[in-house]
């Protein structure tokens, strides 16, 4: 994006949107005091057998929680299953006051 036909106050927004989706999508339900339904349950669909539809349902538990952060909005959402790394590979797409941007993750048991 170029910042003279963008200005700097949209690419801030920016940076702090993707880091509050960030921010929501690892905080589990729960772990916040005094705010019980902030964060998403991403890591319990990493405990279920790797399939198709464990991805399309972390898909929706995604789309859900970015629902969060009313400044995003998703042009583009991918999780594909990686069964040689017994990962899913996150590809979230978002736009922000018409600046496209993205965010990787990969989504892993802890400790493995």
């Amino acid at each position: 994006a170029d910042v003279a036909i963008v200005g700097t106050d949209t690419l801030y927004d920016l940076d702090a949107v993707k880091q509050s989706i960030i921010t929501i999508l690892k905080t589990s339900k729960g772990e916040r005091l005094f705010r019980p339904t902030f964060g998403s349950n991403l890591e319990d669909y990493l405990w279920r057998p790797m399939s198709e539809v464990v991805a399309d349902d972390i898909k929706s538990e995604i789309i859900a929680n970015v629902l969060q952060d009313y400044r995003a909005i998703i042009t583009e959402l991918g999780v594909t299953a990686d069964y040689i790394n017994n990962c899913y590979n996150v590809m979230v797409n978002i736009s922000v006051n018409g600046v496209e941007s993205s965010i990787d993750m990969i989504l892993k048991k802890r400790g493995l």
